[in-house]
């Protein structure tokens, strides 16, 4: 890191000096700017993308060597917004009215700016397995942010003045309350002000095992532009789990769903010792038998129904003999018919996944695996896609 900045250093002055041989120097402001900040072990981290300081600030310096009187540090809040803005007004061009920046001219004169920003909106909204997305509201004094991928969710407030490091979490203090309360407030309102295409957009929920977990890609890449494809960083499971979770995963992403496409059986069937993990052993009991699974699915689905999204189950997808842990081949149509007397019961749509891979799961399936290849993936991804849109339709009619 400390060779990359090195490199850095020597590189810009190489710009410079081809400038001065170049006779500019005089008449060219130079911009440094960089990324976001990066971690470097700072709370056990790497990387960036989170809402405390070493990830959110970004290095600024602005050289103009028009102005007198050397060096200066400005202290107003700068954002990467600002430098259209900065280098149209270096230009002697106006900025365009829908542009959300400030030009920081003023501020590298040294001139008075009157009523600069004290505070500001900021998200990070990237799509990746790994990195929760979060909304948050950074004051002079406070920094509030919100997250959305986790298990139900995050919030985070942190008084700059009394802990500069961000080390208290005061978003469950009594004393902060009220603070808490206005820096949520900001939020929403900011985010309804900066609303993007996306947010307009109807949100999807997926639920289910580790063959949805593969399959989730290409339905977020299939419904690009028509839906918003959310699912838990964990693995769904079975109809145990889920009966436990089901809360969690609803309120995700503030709880907004349009459309919810789950899935539970491919765990239940599955075989397990006495402390839970996978058995191969057929005296072992399965994980829920079938009528503990289908008096779970039915609860699962009522907390599903009272959500208000429309709902699409998926069945089980098929399996050959002897994968591990036990699976036994017969029983996912066992389970699946259990499934399926219970979405006909509520009047659920069914997506059969199973007919979608039968006959081609030499072609599709991992060997002697419930998983799938990734064109096996793909496969079920634009069929599950497909039912999504159906039940978007359905929603959007009324039905």
């Amino acid at each position: 890191y400390l060779r990359l900045l090195t490199g850095m250093d020597r590189n810009v002055g190489r710009v410079l000096e081809e400038l001065d041989r170049l006779g500019l120097a005089e008449n060219t402001v130079v911009i440094f700017t960089g990324d976001n900040g990066y971690y470097m072990g700072e709370r056990g981290f790497a990387g960036k993308w989170s809402h405390y300081e070493e990830s959110l600030r970004v290095p600024l310096v602005v050289f103009d060597p028009r102005v007198d009187g050397g060096g200066r540090v400005a202290h107003e809040m700068a954002l990467n917004l600002d430098l259209a803005p900065t280098v149209l007004a270096l230009a002697g061009i106006a900025s365009d009215a829908r542009m959300q920046g400030r030009s920081l001219v003023s501020l590298v004169r040294g001139e008075s700016v009157g009523d600069w920003r004290t505070e500001f909106f900021c998200e990070h909204l990237m799509r990746h397995g790994g990195i929760p997305r979060w909304q948050g509201y950074r004051t002079e004094r406070h920094m509030y942010a919100a997250y959305f991928d986790q298990a139900g969710g995050g919030e985070f407030l942190h008084d700059l003045r009394e802990d500069p490091d961000e080390l208290t979490n005061l978003a469950g203090s009594r004393e902060y309350r009220e603070v808490l309360r206005d820096m949520r407030a900001e939020t929403s309102a900011a985010a309804a002000r900066y609303v993007r295409r996306g947010d307009r957009l109807p949100r999807v929920l997926l639920l289910g095992d580790s063959i949805s977990m593969g399959y989730h890609q290409y339905v977020e890449a299939a419904l690009l532009g028509e839906a918003i494809v959310v699912r838990p960083a964990e693995n769904c499971e079975g109809t145990t789990k889920g009966i436990t979770k089901v809360g969690e995963w609803l309120a995700l992403d503030d709880g907004r769903w349009d459309v919810i496409h789950f899935n539970f059986g491919l765990h239940d069937i599955k075989h397990v010792h006495a402390d839970g993990s996978g058995s191969n052993d057929p005296r072992d009991p399965r994980q829920a038998d079938p009528e503990v699974y289908e008096r779970q699915l039915r609860a699962i689905v009522e907390r599903l129904r009272v959500s208000g999204a429309e709902l699409v189950s998926a069945t089980t997808t098929p399996y050959p003999a002897g994968v591990s842990p036990l699976r036994v081949p017969e029983d996912a149509r066992r389970y699946n018919e259990i499934a399926v007397g219970i979405m006909r019961e509520n009047g659920i749509a069914i997506d059969d996944l199973g007919a979608v891979v039968g006959g081609r799961l030499d072609e599709l399936q991992q060997r002697v695996n419930v998983h799938f290849k990734e064109s096996g993936s793909r496969v079920l991804g634009e069929a599950v896609a497909g039912s999504v849109r159906e039940a978007l339709q359905r929603r959007r009619r009324g039905e």
